[in-house]
Protein backbone atom coordinates (compact mmCIF):
# COMPACT_ATOMS: atom_id res chain seq x y z
CA UNK A 1 0.00 0.00 0.00
CA UNK A 2 1.19 3.45 -0.76
CA UNK A 3 2.44 6.27 1.54
CA UNK A 4 -0.36 9.27 1.93
CA UNK A 5 3.22 11.25 1.59
CA UNK A 6 3.98 11.77 -1.78
CA UNK A 7 7.57 10.50 -2.20
CA UNK A 8 9.19 13.95 -2.97
CA UNK A 9 7.68 15.54 0.11
CA UNK A 10 8.46 13.13 2.41
CA UNK A 11 10.72 13.99 5.72
CA UNK A 12 12.39 12.65 9.04
CA UNK A 13 9.27 11.79 11.75
CA UNK A 14 9.41 14.29 14.25
CA UNK A 15 6.47 12.94 15.92
CA UNK A 16 5.38 9.35 17.40
CA UNK A 17 3.27 7.27 15.14
CA UNK A 18 -0.14 6.76 16.36
CA UNK A 19 -0.58 3.34 14.20
CA UNK A 20 1.53 0.53 13.44
CA UNK A 21 3.26 -0.13 10.76
CA UNK A 22 1.12 -3.43 10.18
CA UNK A 23 -2.26 -0.79 10.25
CA UNK A 24 -4.89 -2.04 7.21
CA UNK A 25 -7.51 1.16 6.51
CA UNK A 26 -11.35 -0.20 6.99
CA UNK A 27 -11.76 1.38 3.41
CA UNK A 28 -9.25 2.56 0.01
CA UNK A 29 -8.45 5.89 -0.55
CA UNK A 30 -6.48 7.84 -3.12
CA UNK A 31 -4.66 11.04 -2.90
CA UNK A 32 -4.12 13.94 -5.44
CA UNK A 33 -1.16 14.66 -5.91
CA UNK A 34 0.99 17.88 -7.15
CA UNK A 35 3.79 17.36 -9.83
CA UNK A 36 7.41 18.14 -7.93
CA UNK A 37 7.26 21.14 -9.77
CA UNK A 38 4.36 22.83 -7.60
CA UNK A 39 5.27 24.24 -4.41
CA UNK A 40 2.22 26.30 -3.29
CA UNK A 41 -1.61 25.85 -4.45
CA UNK A 42 -3.92 28.56 -3.94
CA UNK A 43 -7.59 28.60 -2.56
CA UNK A 44 -9.71 32.28 -2.79
CA UNK A 45 -13.10 32.37 -1.48
CA UNK A 46 -15.03 34.90 -3.15
CA UNK A 47 -17.77 35.61 -1.40
CA UNK A 48 -21.26 37.98 -2.29
CA UNK A 49 -23.49 38.65 0.79
CA UNK A 50 -27.24 39.54 0.93
CA UNK A 51 -30.15 39.74 2.64
CA UNK A 52 -34.38 39.02 1.52
CA UNK A 53 -35.16 37.24 -1.28
CA UNK A 54 -35.40 40.87 -3.65
CA UNK A 55 -31.53 40.71 -3.29
CA UNK A 56 -30.81 36.88 -4.14
CA UNK A 57 -30.82 37.63 -7.94
CA UNK A 58 -28.46 40.62 -7.43
CA UNK A 59 -26.33 38.69 -5.62
CA UNK A 60 -25.88 35.93 -7.63
CA UNK A 61 -25.75 38.30 -10.65
CA UNK A 62 -22.70 39.41 -8.44
CA UNK A 63 -21.10 35.92 -8.28
CA UNK A 64 -21.42 35.05 -11.59
CA UNK A 65 -19.67 38.62 -13.04
CA UNK A 66 -16.70 37.02 -10.20
CA UNK A 67 -17.19 33.34 -12.00
CA UNK A 68 -17.01 34.60 -15.94
CA UNK A 69 -13.94 36.79 -14.74
CA UNK A 70 -11.99 33.22 -13.87
CA UNK A 71 -11.91 32.54 -17.72
CA UNK A 72 -9.18 35.50 -17.91
CA UNK A 73 -5.57 34.67 -18.45
CA UNK A 74 -4.05 33.17 -15.36
CA UNK A 75 -7.44 32.21 -13.89
CA UNK A 76 -7.77 29.24 -12.04
CA UNK A 77 -7.82 25.49 -13.17
CA UNK A 78 -11.31 24.72 -11.16
CA UNK A 79 -13.69 26.11 -8.99
CA UNK A 80 -16.44 25.20 -6.84
CA UNK A 81 -19.53 27.19 -5.85
CA UNK A 82 -21.39 27.11 -2.26
CA UNK A 83 -24.38 29.02 -0.48
CA UNK A 84 -25.17 28.97 3.14
CA UNK A 85 -27.15 31.42 5.13
CA UNK A 86 -25.49 32.24 8.38
CA UNK A 87 -26.71 32.77 11.76
CA UNK A 88 -27.67 36.54 10.84
CA UNK A 89 -29.77 35.40 8.13
CA UNK A 90 -27.53 36.74 5.72
CA UNK A 91 -27.20 34.67 2.22
CA UNK A 92 -24.07 33.88 1.17
CA UNK A 93 -22.93 33.09 -1.70
CA UNK A 94 -19.24 31.96 -2.71
CA UNK A 95 -16.85 30.50 -5.48
CA UNK A 96 -14.29 28.99 -4.21
CA UNK A 97 -11.21 29.16 -7.21
CA UNK A 98 -8.33 27.06 -7.12
CA UNK A 99 -4.85 27.62 -8.40
CA UNK A 100 -1.87 24.86 -8.87
CA UNK A 101 0.33 27.81 -9.43
CA UNK A 102 0.75 31.04 -6.77
CA UNK A 103 2.43 33.39 -9.38
CA UNK A 104 -0.61 32.21 -11.73
CA UNK A 105 -3.18 33.89 -9.20
CA UNK A 106 -1.05 36.57 -8.60
CA UNK A 107 -0.94 37.76 -12.06
CA UNK A 108 -4.91 37.37 -11.77
CA UNK A 109 -5.76 39.06 -9.20
CA UNK A 110 -3.52 41.90 -10.99
CA UNK A 111 -5.26 42.03 -14.01
CA UNK A 112 -7.02 45.68 -14.47
CA UNK A 113 -10.29 43.96 -14.76
CA UNK A 114 -10.19 42.33 -11.41
CA UNK A 115 -8.06 44.61 -9.47
CA UNK A 116 -10.18 47.80 -10.70
CA UNK A 117 -13.61 46.17 -9.99
CA UNK A 118 -12.14 44.97 -6.11
CA UNK A 119 -11.67 48.34 -6.24
CA UNK A 120 -14.62 50.40 -6.91
CA UNK A 121 -16.32 52.51 -5.12
CA UNK A 122 -19.49 51.85 -7.23
CA UNK A 123 -19.50 48.36 -6.16
CA UNK A 124 -19.24 48.97 -2.39
CA UNK A 125 -22.56 50.96 -3.11
CA UNK A 126 -24.63 47.74 -4.58
CA UNK A 127 -26.56 47.27 -1.25
CA UNK A 128 -24.63 43.87 -1.31
CA UNK A 129 -21.30 42.70 0.94
CA UNK A 130 -18.17 41.00 -0.95
CA UNK A 131 -15.21 39.14 0.52
CA UNK A 132 -11.97 37.59 -0.33
CA UNK A 133 -10.37 35.04 1.62
CA UNK A 134 -7.06 33.50 0.15
CA UNK A 135 -5.27 30.49 1.72
CA UNK A 136 -1.96 29.81 0.03
CA UNK A 137 -0.44 26.41 1.29
CA UNK A 138 2.55 25.11 0.62
CA UNK A 139 2.12 21.56 -0.55
CA UNK A 140 3.82 19.50 2.57
CA UNK A 141 1.61 21.52 4.72
CA UNK A 142 -2.06 19.93 3.81
CA UNK A 143 -3.06 16.31 1.88
CA UNK A 144 -6.05 15.57 0.19
CA UNK A 145 -7.78 12.04 0.53
CA UNK A 146 -10.66 11.04 -1.80
CA UNK A 147 -12.72 7.97 -2.21
CA UNK A 148 -12.11 6.91 -5.66
CA UNK A 149 -9.17 7.71 -7.85
CA UNK A 150 -10.71 9.23 -10.53
CA UNK A 151 -13.62 12.01 -9.26
CA UNK A 152 -11.36 14.65 -7.26
CA UNK A 153 -13.38 17.78 -5.65
CA UNK A 154 -11.96 20.72 -5.11
CA UNK A 155 -7.94 21.82 -4.66
CA UNK A 156 -7.60 18.21 -5.91
CA UNK A 157 -8.98 18.83 -9.21
CA UNK A 158 -5.74 20.77 -10.00
CA UNK A 159 -3.42 19.08 -8.25
CA UNK A 160 -2.74 16.95 -11.56
CA UNK A 161 -1.68 13.21 -10.28
CA UNK A 162 -3.06 11.01 -8.15
CA UNK A 163 -1.72 8.35 -5.88
CA UNK A 164 -1.90 5.07 -5.67
CA UNK A 165 -4.01 3.21 -3.33
CA UNK A 166 -3.36 4.50 0.26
Amino acid sequence: MESAIAEHLKCPRTRHRRVEDDYTPPYPVWSARASTSVKQVVMSYFGVQSRGPEMQGHACAALMKIVRDFALPDGPGHHDLAHYVDADGYDNMIAIAYWHDAAAHARWCATPEIDAWWRSEERLAEGLGYFREIASPRVEHFETMFNTPDRFEGVGVVMGEVSGEL
